[in-house]
């Protein structure tokens, strides 16, 4: 069997740490990972990627949004997940609900409108 040796760059090996800290790890760690796939898997397993796509302007908007809340104290905390989703749930019927009503109140007003229009 032939040996190969790859070295790594002090430069690659740079870049590759910056990506695998943004995903909250370190490249010791990756490694150790790594050999553990290649034993489970009994391949190397080199399918992996990093996706790095640009927030959206709606995204962004989102962001600067929180961070005023969280500058001007006007937030609101949840102890849970749950509390938060609920919260979401809640937020949407309040929004169908008035959505609801001014549909009724427009053609309610579209009715009394033809009504005073025939007179």
């Amino acid at each position: 069997m032939v040996q190969v040796t790859i070295r790594v760059s002090a430069a690659d090996k740079v870049r590759a740490s910056h990506i695998v800290e943004e995903l909250g790890l370190d490249l010791s760690s990756v490694t150790r990972a790594f050999y553990k796939q290649i034993i489970r898997e009994r391949r190397i397993p080199l399918d992996l990627s990093y996706d790095d796509p640009e927030p959206t302007a709606e995204t962004l908007q989102a962001l600067r949004e929180a961070d005023e809340m969280i500058a001007n104290g006007t937030g609101i905390k949840y102890d849970t997940p749950e509390e938060a989703m609920q919260a979401i749930f809640d937020e949407d019927d309040r929004e169908q609900a008035a959505k609801q009503q001014e549909r009724q109140n427009h053609a309610e007003s579209g009715t009394s409108s033809d009504i005073h229009s025939r007179r």
